[in-house]
């Protein structure tokens, strides 16, 4: 096997000798090595079923919505912080639970390197929170809706369009 670049693999963050037997086993099945090994290993290896990946996907997105609901009505209506500012809070709170049980139970994807998925879910998370945050704020001061409902509506949207399609394919890539 080729010499083990700096920082792992670039594809996929794996470290040590989980990088090497990898690669081993794309130059062994491919009869080549080159940079984008990894990719091309990546895409024929199998994920979780697709519904079972998006059951336990949808499971966790429930408790991260939970904690993200909770914590935004305890900013809006305890601490009387301005909803969109506890929106942006609330989202956070429910991204570091959702990448946690994702990572370990929704796609079980723990032999990746953690680093590099959490660079990619920390990106799809800022396109999640702008998509959030606008929605709510469309829904709210435009269509004249209660935070709550623009929320609830604004969430399912972005849950099933923008974010499993991403985490499957992009931050959890098996």
């Amino acid at each position: 096997a080729s010499e083990l670049p700096r920082g792992g693999c670039p594809g996929c963050g794996r470290l040590g000798s989980q990088y090497l037997s990898h690669q081993e086993t794309f130059e062994n099945s491919e009869g080549q090595a080159g940079k984008d090994f990894c990719e091309k290993l990546m895409l024929r290896e199998s994920h979780l079923p697709l519904w079972k990946s998006f059951r336990r996907s949808q499971f966790s997105a429930l408790v991260a919505t939970a904690l993200d609901f909770g914590t935004l009505w305890s900013l809006v209506e305890v601490a009387k912080l301005w909803y969109l500012a506890a929106v942006v809070f609330g989202a956070l709170v429910g991204a570091v639970t959702n990448f946690l049980l994702n990572r370990h139970w929704s796609f079980e994807v723990e032999d990746a390197h953690w680093n590099s998925q959490a660079r990619k879910y920390a990106l799809v998370s800022l396109g999640s929170l702008a998509l959030n945050a606008a929605g709510v704020f469309l829904l709210t001061d435009v269509v004249g809706l209660k935070y709550l409902g623009s929320k609830v509506v604004t969430s399912l949207v972005v849950a099933l369009f923008f974010n499993f399609p991403l985490h499957r394919k992009f931050v959890f890539a098996s």
